[in-house]
């Protein structure tokens, strides 16, 4: 039912406003011990059809393994973007959740529910302090065709709360893509995903987006 939902809002509107982006990360993993693991993640955005730089973000993250396949996880991001003024604007977020993940022969199931808040411009907006916080929720579906290949579908959505001019879903995220594992540290991959805004009262926006990863087990 959840999986519905984007797919009836995106029937119910008509106005886009569409881009094309491509989207470069690193990621890297350290594993502590048997149940906890450190993430750090850099990412930068290219907006207007590939030409404008959009943000650059990164990302520290931890997981604990609570019993097999589930893990507790939280992170802090900081994000940077440039303004048309040559200003910078300056976000922060937290983030906490759980992360589910089951193996049946080769297709792995996956799914993380995490809440977020975010600050914009804590010292420099009248509202920087105020957060606005998402309920995210992604579920995905991977097959290893061999040790090298293996192909997968995602689907996240976003639901904000405590948010007063927001209500009902306001973003989904659609991915298809596939990792190829260079030995047993060393990981590439590249996806093509659609980033879809729900319940716009007037324009929607949709994004199209080229992602290339590239991923390292310290």
């Amino acid at each position: 039912m959840l999986l519905t939902l984007p797919i009836q809002a995106i029937w119910a509107q008509a106005t886009y406003s569409d881009d094309l982006a491509l989207w470069m990360s690193l990621n890297l993993d350290k594993k502590i011990n048997k149940k906890i693991s450190l993430q750090l993640s850099q990412q930068n955005r290219i907006n207007e059809n590939i030409s404008t730089y959009g943000r650059g973000s990164i990302d520290l993250g931890i997981t604990y393994k609570l019993i097999k396949g589930l893990r507790i996880m939280g992170s802090y991001t900081y994000l940077k973007r440039p303004n048309p003024d040559n200003s910078f604007t300056n976000e922060h977020r937290f983030s906490s959740g759980l992360i589910y993940k089951k193996n049946v022969g080769q297709w792995d199931f996956s799914c993380r529910s995490m809440v977020q808040m975010r600050f914009k411009d804590i010292y420099s907006s009248k509202n920087g302090k105020i957060p606005k916080n998402y309920w995210r929720n992604k579920f995905g579906i991977k097959y290893k065709l061999n040790k090298y290949f293996t192909p997968y579908l995602a689907e996240e959505i976003y639901y904000p709360f405590n948010q007063s001019k927001t209500s009902g879903l306001n973003k989904s995220r659609s991915f298809v893509g596939f990792d190829y594992t260079l030995n047993r540290k060393t990981q590439i991959g590249s996806y093509f995903l659609l980033q879809h805004q729900l319940n716009a009262p007037k324009t929607t926006q949709r994004d199209f987006v080229i992602g290339v990863e590239f991923s390292y087990q310290l």
